[in-house]
């Protein structure tokens, strides 16, 4: 009588089933019988892609170029940042009318930007002196705070030392016989 028939692991043939190897044939992107990858599949049928227009060529999101976005001052034109002249530019082109001077209008422009530069770096190092200062006397709080502190423990050591000469004193210790 032959051996009852057992159930057995089925031998995984399925190219999708792991593990096991697969040949560079069957990886080929015209395979069908393979899974979609994004080097593989149209891209315009993948519900997870983000879609750049929404049909009619417009922008859904409205992104900026790197142009558009707001960058500090030191990139962009001075002049612009700051919404005006600076009282120097003003004062240079006052001083140019004023002696008849006919300037081209980029050498103006030139002049403003410059005078507005000079301006916010003026501004700037009165700042930096300005946060130097505030710095300097918050230093100085804590210099007045740390002394204060270390005459209030100078003060505690010598009470200290004088109840335990007083303590000596009173049970007859001297300091050659505490030894």
């Amino acid at each position: 009588m032959p051996p009852p028939e057992t159930p057995h692991k089925a031998i995984k043939t399925d190219i999708l089933s792991t593990p096991g190897k697969r040949g560079f044939e069957e990886m080929n992107v015209g395979n069908p019988l393979l899974r979609p990858t994004p080097m593989s599949a149209d891209r315009e049928d993948d519900v997870f892609t983000t879609p750049a227009t929404n049909g009619k060529g417009n922008n859904i999101f409205m992104l900026t170029t790197p142009q558009d976005t707001p960058t500090p001052v030191r990139f962009k034109d001075m002049s612009s940042a700051q919404g005006g002249n600076s009282s120097l530019a003003n004062e240079v082109l006052t001083a140019l009318q004023d002696a008849k001077i006919l300037l081209p209008a980029k050498v103006g422009d030139d002049i403003k930007a410059i005078c507005n530069k000079q301006n916010l770096f003026t501004h700037g190092v009165i700042k930096g002196r300005d946060v130097s200062r505030s710095l300097i006397a918050k230093r100085d709080e804590k210099i007045i705070g740390l002394q204060g502190t270390i005459e209030a423990l100078q003060a505690e050591r010598e009470t200290s030392r004088a109840v335990i000469r007083h303590l000596r004193k009173e049970t007859g210790i001297t300091k050659s016989n505490s030894k």
